[in-house]
């Protein structure tokens, strides 16, 4: 009695996914139409209206959740192939609804399905080579593994993904700690704040005149704190979850849910503004 009634406490993975969902909603929503009629009303810088920085507060919950989601699919899938199948779908089919949804934005240049791919792809890659070099010494395959990481985190930042190296880092820290949950959320809560600093460094350095580039990275360093850092809120939630399913809607809602609504909310910026 008492096991199940410990089953039965926390968050089931359906009950993450629903608050991912609704978290992403929020920010979409203020991303969009939100931020549209204040830019429309004169406001140039929306994060000084409390509404529009509480939705994007409530939104930075959503990609650690995903995140860790993405992990837990990894480890229980039957078919892991089929699974990086309908994520690289899924990205290709959500590039126009993003696009078009955040284009003027400045937003990342491919959405976050790419992101969630790519650290399927290299649990994949790095589970595959210790596989094949099992016989070899262990620097050899951390060696690889660490290069294919790199490779792939690369990429990432070179196509702009969403949350680029820091979302398949976060994948991979959700990945091979799962089997400790307080070693897992410590140290994703030290991953958080400084890797999504370089990655903003990197890009600005990448993007920009260097003199430049470091203003307007210090600056932009400041925001992130504010804004984006609240993410970390994220894994509290995610210290809940109590490894069961839930009572989830179909898996083609889920799926379907994120394109779909991009463009129901384009379709209603373009009706109203």
């Amino acid at each position: 009695m008492r096991q199940s009634i410990e089953k039965c406490s926390g968050l089931s993975s359906a009950g993450l996914r629903n608050i991912a969902e609704i978290s992403m909603l929020i920010d979409h929503t203020a991303q969009t139409l939100y931020m549209t009629y204040l830019r429309s009303s004169g406001i140039e810088d929306c994060y000084t209206d409390p509404l529009f920085s509480a939705m994007i507060f409530i939104g930075r919950l959503a990609f650690p959740i995903f995140a860790f989601l993405l992990a837990e699919g990894a480890h229980h899938s039957r078919d892991r192939m089929k699974y990086a199948c309908r994520l690289a779908v899924l990205s290709l089919v959500s590039i126009i609804p993003f696009r078009l949804a955040f284009s003027s934005q400045g937003v990342p240049s491919s959405n976050v399905f790419f992101t969630l791919l790519a650290g399927l792809l290299t649990i994949m890659v790095t589970e595959k080579i210790r596989d094949q070099f099992n016989s070899h010494s262990e620097f050899l395959i951390r060696f690889l593994q660490a290069f294919a990481v790199i490779c792939i985190c690369t990429i990432c930042l070179a196509i702009n993904s969403d949350y680029d190296l820091f979302g398949v880092l976060l994948i991979l820290i959700f990945y091979f700690l799962r089997e400790n949950r307080s070693k897992m959320i410590l140290c994703a809560a030290l991953l958080f704040i400084p890797l999504y600093f370089l990655s903003v460094l990197l890009k600005f350095i990448n993007t920009l005149d260097f003199f430049y580039s470091l203003s307007q990275y210090l600056q932009f360093c400041l925001r992130v704190v504010k804004h984006e850092a609240p993410g970390i809120l994220a894994l509290p939630l995610i210290a809940l979850y109590n490894g069961n399913r839930g009572k989830a809607l179909p898996k083609a809602f889920y799926y379907l849910f994120y394109p779909v609504h991009l463009i129901l909310l384009v379709l209603i910026r373009e009706a109203i503004f």
